[in-house]
Protein backbone atom coordinates (compact mmCIF):
# COMPACT_ATOMS: atom_id res chain seq x y z
CA UNK A 1 0.00 0.00 0.00
CA UNK A 2 1.35 3.41 -1.01
CA UNK A 3 0.05 6.46 0.89
CA UNK A 4 0.80 9.94 -0.45
CA UNK A 5 -0.45 12.70 1.87
CA UNK A 6 0.61 15.66 -0.26
CA UNK A 7 -2.13 18.11 -1.11
CA UNK A 8 -4.20 16.82 1.80
CA UNK A 9 -5.34 13.70 -0.01
CA UNK A 10 -4.54 10.06 0.46
CA UNK A 11 -3.68 7.95 -2.59
CA UNK A 12 -3.87 4.22 -2.01
CA UNK A 13 -2.72 1.63 -4.55
CA UNK A 14 -3.85 -1.95 -4.31
CA UNK A 15 -6.83 -3.74 -2.86
CA UNK A 16 -8.22 -2.43 0.40
CA UNK A 17 -9.72 -4.93 2.80
CA UNK A 18 -13.47 -4.52 2.74
CA UNK A 19 -13.34 -2.45 -0.45
CA UNK A 20 -14.80 -3.52 -3.76
CA UNK A 21 -12.12 -4.67 -6.14
CA UNK A 22 -11.91 -3.09 -9.57
CA UNK A 23 -9.71 -5.91 -10.78
CA UNK A 24 -6.62 -3.72 -11.12
CA UNK A 25 -4.25 -1.76 -8.96
CA UNK A 26 -5.39 1.67 -10.09
CA UNK A 27 -5.01 4.39 -7.45
CA UNK A 28 -7.96 5.29 -5.26
CA UNK A 29 -7.93 8.90 -4.03
CA UNK A 30 -9.73 9.92 -0.87
CA UNK A 31 -9.92 13.66 -0.25
CA UNK A 32 -10.41 14.85 3.30
CA UNK A 33 -11.89 18.32 3.76
CA UNK A 34 -11.15 19.45 7.27
CA UNK A 35 -12.50 22.51 9.06
CA UNK A 36 -8.99 23.96 8.82
CA UNK A 37 -9.05 23.62 5.01
CA UNK A 38 -12.52 25.16 4.79
CA UNK A 39 -11.42 28.10 6.95
CA UNK A 40 -8.34 28.54 4.76
CA UNK A 41 -10.43 28.71 1.58
CA UNK A 42 -13.15 30.85 3.17
CA UNK A 43 -10.61 33.38 4.44
CA UNK A 44 -8.91 33.56 1.04
CA UNK A 45 -12.30 34.13 -0.61
CA UNK A 46 -13.06 36.89 1.90
CA UNK A 47 -9.80 38.66 1.02
CA UNK A 48 -10.61 38.20 -2.67
CA UNK A 49 -14.01 39.85 -2.12
CA UNK A 50 -12.34 42.71 -0.25
CA UNK A 51 -9.92 43.27 -3.14
CA UNK A 52 -12.76 43.15 -5.66
CA UNK A 53 -14.72 45.70 -3.64
CA UNK A 54 -11.72 48.01 -3.39
CA UNK A 55 -11.10 47.61 -7.13
CA UNK A 56 -14.55 49.06 -7.74
CA UNK A 57 -13.55 52.22 -5.87
CA UNK A 58 -9.89 52.45 -6.92
CA UNK A 59 -8.45 51.82 -10.38
CA UNK A 60 -5.97 48.95 -10.83
CA UNK A 61 -4.72 49.67 -14.34
CA UNK A 62 -1.09 50.17 -13.42
CA UNK A 63 1.31 49.26 -10.63
CA UNK A 64 0.85 52.50 -8.68
CA UNK A 65 -2.92 51.99 -8.60
CA UNK A 66 -2.50 48.34 -7.58
CA UNK A 67 -0.21 49.41 -4.73
CA UNK A 68 -2.93 51.80 -3.54
CA UNK A 69 -5.51 48.99 -3.50
CA UNK A 70 -3.05 46.71 -1.67
CA UNK A 71 -2.43 49.42 0.94
CA UNK A 72 -6.18 49.95 1.43
CA UNK A 73 -6.73 46.20 1.80
CA UNK A 74 -3.93 45.91 4.37
CA UNK A 75 -5.36 48.89 6.27
CA UNK A 76 -8.80 47.27 6.38
CA UNK A 77 -7.40 43.92 7.51
CA UNK A 78 -5.24 45.63 10.16
CA UNK A 79 -8.30 47.57 11.31
CA UNK A 80 -10.25 44.36 11.85
CA UNK A 81 -8.31 42.25 14.41
CA UNK A 82 -10.66 39.29 13.98
CA UNK A 83 -10.13 39.22 10.22
CA UNK A 84 -6.38 39.64 10.62
CA UNK A 85 -6.28 36.75 13.09
CA UNK A 86 -8.22 34.55 10.63
CA UNK A 87 -5.82 35.51 7.84
CA UNK A 88 -2.80 34.63 9.99
CA UNK A 89 -4.36 31.29 11.01
CA UNK A 90 -5.16 30.51 7.38
CA UNK A 91 -1.62 31.33 6.29
CA UNK A 92 -0.22 29.05 8.99
CA UNK A 93 -2.59 26.25 7.92
CA UNK A 94 -1.63 26.37 4.25
CA UNK A 95 0.88 27.92 1.93
CA UNK A 96 1.10 31.53 0.82
CA UNK A 97 1.15 30.31 -2.78
CA UNK A 98 -2.15 28.45 -2.41
CA UNK A 99 -3.69 31.46 -0.65
CA UNK A 100 -2.56 33.73 -3.50
CA UNK A 101 -3.87 31.30 -6.12
CA UNK A 102 -7.31 31.14 -4.49
CA UNK A 103 -7.51 34.94 -4.35
CA UNK A 104 -6.43 35.13 -8.00
CA UNK A 105 -5.96 38.92 -8.05
CA UNK A 106 -2.75 40.67 -9.19
CA UNK A 107 -2.95 42.99 -6.17
CA UNK A 108 -2.43 40.11 -3.75
CA UNK A 109 1.10 39.63 -5.11
CA UNK A 110 1.89 43.14 -3.89
CA UNK A 111 0.51 42.15 -0.47
CA UNK A 112 2.59 38.93 -0.32
CA UNK A 113 5.42 40.32 1.82
CA UNK A 114 2.95 41.69 4.37
CA UNK A 115 1.09 38.36 4.48
CA UNK A 116 4.36 36.49 5.00
CA UNK A 117 5.34 38.93 7.74
CA UNK A 118 2.05 38.41 9.57
CA UNK A 119 2.44 34.64 9.33
CA UNK A 120 6.07 34.60 10.43
CA UNK A 121 5.74 37.13 13.25
CA UNK A 122 2.90 35.32 15.05
CA UNK A 123 0.44 38.21 14.99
Amino acid sequence: MNIDQSNRSINVKGNLSGAASTGNNSPVTVNHSTMKDENFVQTAKEIKALLEKLSQTYQTNDLIEQVTVAEKAIEQIEGNPTLKQRVVRALKAGTIETFVQIIDQPVVNIMRATLEGWRDNNY
